[in-house]
């Protein structure tokens, strides 16, 4: 009986005649085609996220500042409130109006002429207005009513 032949795989030899394995220059080129496209998307959405939280930063400290404030007016006499500017820095801590570090500007205004005409009140509205050297969206504005004591 006869026995038939074998067939052997085709191997694939370089030149030296050694086997041969790996990527093409095609393929690895196409590869980091599609990896830098990726990478040029992710690289430009940075600045917007810095943006975002230089502007996030600076709208949690102006609500400190206006917390702040709130707590010192409603503890403070009554007869006292009066309309005021305050001074911060970029952490929130008050500074001279002649301070260069100063960021932020804190206007407390009353919403009546005295506190004589408010005999017949039950408080007196206060608006409080924050506005940020750096942000360039508009001041911030709370308004609390600070009750007859």
């Amino acid at each position: 009986m006869r026995r038939g032949r074998r067939v052997k795989a085709v191997e694939h030899k370089g030149v030296d005649g050694r086997r041969r394995g790996g990527f093409t220059l095609i393929e690895t080129a196409l590869a980091l085609g599609v990896v830098s496209f990726a990478l040029v998307g992710v690289l430009g959405m940075i600045p917007m996220g810095l943006t975002t939280l230089r502007d996030t930063i600076n709208i949690t400290v102006q609500t400190q500042i206006a917390q702040g404030l709130i707590n010192d007016l409603v503890q403070s006499d009554y007869t006292a409130l009066a309309a005021s500017t305050h001074y911060y820095d970029e952490q929130g801590t008050e500074v001279a109006a002649s301070d260069p570090v100063r960021q932020f500007t804190a206007q407390i205004e009353t919403r009546s002429a005295s506190v004589a005409d408010l005999a017949s009140d039950a408080g007196t509205t206060v608006a409080i207005t924050i506005q940020s050297r750096k942000l360039s969206a508009a001041p911030a504005r709370y308004s609390i009513l600070i009750p007859r004591q």
